[in-house]
C-alpha cells in the first residue's frame, strides 16, 4: 500500500505491506535516498516473517516534503566553519527527522514499533529512541556510528563522496554514472549490487524525484549530530547493531563503539560488507536481523 501522511507540518510518501495485526517495523533510510533504496527483497523479506513494514522518503527526498522552503544549505561554507572549530549552522535537525518518523507513525495509529534505520538512518533511530522510548519494541542500527570524535575517521576517497557532485544540472545518465562511480568507492567491493542495478535504482530515484538541494540539507543535519555516546547511555531499547567489516566510510570501530554506548546492545560484523545493503547480503542480514525483531516481539 502506497499512502501520504501529514508528520511534523510536512507530507510523508510510504509504503506499508503485511498483515495489520502484526508487529510494525519502521525502515529509515540514509543521507539523499529514498524507500526505494531498501530493496524489495529486503522490504519483502521482512514482511514475510510475519511483521507489518514501513519504509517512507525522509523529509527532503523522494515524494516527501521537500524543505526548499527553509533555505539552502551552504556545504562548502559549513564545512569551512568546521574547520575553524565553528560550530555547523543547520537547516534542521536529526531531532527533527526524528520528530518526523514519530509523528508518522502516529499519524498510521501505531503506537510502538521496532525502529530500524541505515547510515544517517540510523542516527534519526538512535534520536527516536532516545527522545521517543516508549515507542519502540527495538532499536537496529546499520551501517551507522555515535558521532564520537574519537572514532578512527573514514578512508579520505570515502568521505569524499559525501560532497561530491555529478554537476550543477545533470541528466538522468549523468546521475546514474555518479552513482556507479559513489558504488566502487564505497559499497562492498565482494558483494556489491551489479553496475547495471545501481544504474537502474539511480534512474529510478532520479524520475522519482531528483533533488540535491535536499542531501545538502540532510548532509548539514547529519554533520551538526554531535557526539551521542552520552545520551545513548539512556536507549532502553532491545538494540543489535550491525555493520560490514570493509565499510570505508565508517569503520567497524563506529559500529562497536555505537554497541558499547547502549546497555546490553548486540553487535554483529558482516564479513565484507562495506556502506551498504547490497542484494547478495540480504539473506545473510535477514538471518541476523530477523531474530532480534522476534525476539522482542
Amino acid at each position: 500500500m502506497i499512502g501520504y501522511a501529514k508528520a511534523n507540518e510536512l507530507e510523508f510518501c510510504y509504503e506499508m505491506i503485511g498483515e495489520k495485526d502484526k508487529p510494525v517495523i519502521l525502515l529509515i533510510m540514509g543521507l539523499g535516498c529514498q524507500l526505494i533504496h531498501w530493496s524489495d527483497s529486503f522490504y519483502h523479506g521482512l514482511a514475510e516473517q510475519g511483521f507489518q513494514v514501513i519504509r517512507f522518503d525522509n523529509r527532503d527526498m523522494g515524494l516527501s516534503s521537500n524543505c526548499d522552503h527553509l533555505g539552502f544549505a551552504d556545504v562548502k561554507a559549513s564545512m569551512e566553519n568546521t574547520a575553524k572549530g565553528l560550530p555547523i549552522e543547520t537547516i534542521y535537525t536529526v531531532n527533527d527527522m526524528a520528530k518526523d518518523a514519530h509523528e508518522l507513525l502516529n499519524a498510521l495509529g501505531i503506537e510502538k514499533a521496532h525502529i530500524m534505520g541505515a547510515s544517517l538512518g540510523g542516527i534519526v533511530a538512535q534520536k527516536m529512541a532516545v527522545n521517543y522510548p516508549e515507542q519502540l519494541l527495538s532499536l537496529t542500527s546499520l551501517i551507522s556510528t555515535t558521532g564520537n570524535p574519537k572514532l578512527p575517521a573514514g578512508d579520505p576517497k570515502a568521505l569524499a563522496t559525501l560532497t561530491a557532485s555529478p554537476g550543477r544540472h545533470p541528466s538522468q545518465a549523468e546521475v546514474e554514472e555518479f552513482n556507479i562511480t559513489i558504488g566502487k568507492v564505497i559499497h562492498s567491493q565482494e558483494f556489491g549490487d551489479s553496475d547495471e542495478a545501481v544504474r537502474a535504482l539511480a534512474g529510478r530515484a532520479y524520475q522519482r524525484n531528483y533533488h540535491p538541494a535536499g542531501v545538502a540539507r540532510q548532509l548539514l543535519a547529519g554533520a551538526a549530530s554531535g557526539n551521542r555516546v552520552a545520551e545513548l547511555a539512556q536507549v532502553t531499547a532491545p538494540t543489535l547493531v550491525v555493520h560490514g567489516t570493509e565499510d570505508p566510510l565508517l569503520p567497524p570501530a563506529c559500529a562497536e563503539d555505537t554497541a558499547k554506548a547502549i546497555p546490553n546492545a548486540q553487535l554483529h560484523l558482516v564479513d565484507g560488507m562495506g556502506h551498504d545493503l547490497p542484494e547478495a547480503l540480504t539473506e545473510k542480514l535477514l538471518s541476523v536481523i530477523v531474530p532480534h525483531l522476534q525476539q522482542h516481539s
